[in-house]
């Protein structure tokens, strides 16, 4: 697939220059997107900001093409894929053999834990509580640089509101958090707000 710069002269972003090669690959059927679900729309990219997020078959024809697509982007807008900060992610019923060949072709580097983009990740497995176990590691951290010593009880009221609680509450936007896991900050920020002092348990009254 040839396709002169010139297509690009009305485009008024570089986002939208990437976007337009994609799609008419999608369209000669050069790539393949996923579906999230079976009658849901296909889904070949994600663009945010400086940020793409590609989607496709896991065969080297289409991995041969992509890269033959990012080439002619960077040649036409003369920007350049940064590939040491890429990576690829395989579905679990592909061959490591395929995976090996992939990356080869892409010149990125496989993935072997789920990545995470702006704090989240960016796919759920069947495990939900352990995809967000960190945050309720994040909450304990931020107890723990405060002495509770030295805060009232408006000043955990405001703490538990204004840090505590806006935690989870970014990735809320996104996700539905597992019910335990809600269940288990609740009882973290309760344990703060009634306990006396540092390591001092504090008597729950309800």
């Amino acid at each position: 697939m040839e396709i002169e710069a010139g297509i690009f002269d009305l485009l008024e972003d570089y986002n939208k220059g990437l976007s337009t090669l994609i799609r008419l690959a999608v369209r000669e059927r050069a790539l393949k997107g996923i579906k999230a679900s079976r009658r849901g729309p296909a889904i070949s990219h994600l663009l945010f900001a400086d940020d793409c997020m590609l989607f496709g078959e896991a065969t080297k024809e289409r991995a041969v093409f992509l890269k033959d697509i990012l080439k002619n982007y960077e040649q036409c807008f003369g920007q350049c894929v940064n590939f040491n900060k890429s990576t690829v992610f395989f579905s679990t019923n592909t061959s490591e053999e395929m995976k090996k060949g992939i990356a080869e072709v892409l010149g990125v580097g496989c993935a072997t834990n789920l990545e995470k983009y702006l704090g989240l990740p960016n796919i759920v497995g069947k495990r939900r509580k352990e995809s967000f176990q960190n945050i309720r590691d994040k909450v304990n951290q931020r107890i723990g640089q405060w002495s509770t010593r030295l805060l009232s009880q408006e000043g955990k009221e405001i703490f538990i509101k204004s840090v505590l609680q806006d935690i989870p509450n970014y990735a809320m936007t996104c996700f539905l958090l597992p019910k335990s896991l809600c269940e288990e900050l609740e009882n973290i920020f309760a344990k703060f707000w009634w306990q006396h002092g540092k390591k001092k348990k504090g008597i729950h009254w309800c």
